[in-house]
């Protein structure tokens, strides 16, 4: 059974500065994963997950993963 997942670049709270969106690999598996940016210092991302089942009706639960970014 596929859960899909979809995420959502929360810009506003992070320190790091991008518009790019993030690009997740392997969303509709239960490992994904995504390549970290270069960074000059520590950076905060801040993601939100957003998962929902094949349900009736369809539930969605969401979660934000904070991430930081070493150099």
């Amino acid at each position: 059974m596929k859960h899909p997942l979809v995420q959502i670049y929360y810009r506003e709270p992070g320190t790091f500065a991008s518009s790019r969106p993030i690009a997740i690999n392997d969303m509709n598996k239960i490992n994904a994963h995504f390549m970290a940016p270069k960074v000059a210092k520590p950076e905060t991302m801040h993601v939100i997950l957003a998962v929902t089942d094949q349900g009736t009706p369809p539930l969605t639960r969401y979660q934000r993963v904070i991430i930081t970014i070493y150099p």
